[in-house]
């Protein structure tokens, strides 16, 4: 499904909020009124009728970071802000990681935030891949695709 939205993105084919799902970055703050929109495709974050359950919410998360969890929030570090170049300076994400992995500590700050993660090619392959696994038969034996970059183990 990733591969299929993807592809649908990079080619401008999904709908406004299908496309705010795939961006790069996400608002600091999100807020969903769920009785009225139980798929959160429309923050109310900066809807001043919801300003009170905002504050209530933020002050409890302050409360919950101080007197639980005693936590200072996430930290730039955490976030690896200016750990990473700002753009992806190769074609993929995934060919820059492998290319790097031994100056960066990716255990320790992840991979970059850099979208698209592939090309459209690249993303458009991957989903060939995946489609003899995802529209196999109940009793089929198709063996898991692998994917260039990662790590999981293909199963048969």
């Amino acid at each position: 499904m990733l591969a299929e939205m993807n592809v649908m993105n990079l080619k401008g084919q999904l709908t406004a909020e299908q496309a705010a799902f795939m961006a790069p970055s996400k608002p600091e703050i999100e807020l969903f009124d769920l009785r009225k929109d139980p798929h959160e495709v429309h923050s109310v974050a900066d809807d001043p009728k919801y300003a009170k359950v905002k504050a209530e919410l933020l002050a409890e998360l302050e409360n919950w970071r101080k007197n639980v969890i005693d936590d200072e929030g996430v930290s730039d570090e955490f976030r690896a802000r200016g750990i990473f170049p700002e753009k992806c300076p190769t074609t993929t994400v995934g060919d820059w990681a492998m290319a790097n992995g031994k100056k960066y500590d990716f255990k320790k700050h992840g991979w970059p935030a850099w979208y698209p993660t592939r090309t459209l090619a690249e993303w458009e392959k991957v989903r060939a891949s995946w489609k003899p696994y995802v529209f196999r038969g109940p009793a089929e034996k198709v063996k898991r695709p692998q994917i260039a970059g990662t790590s999981k183990a293909a199963k048969g």
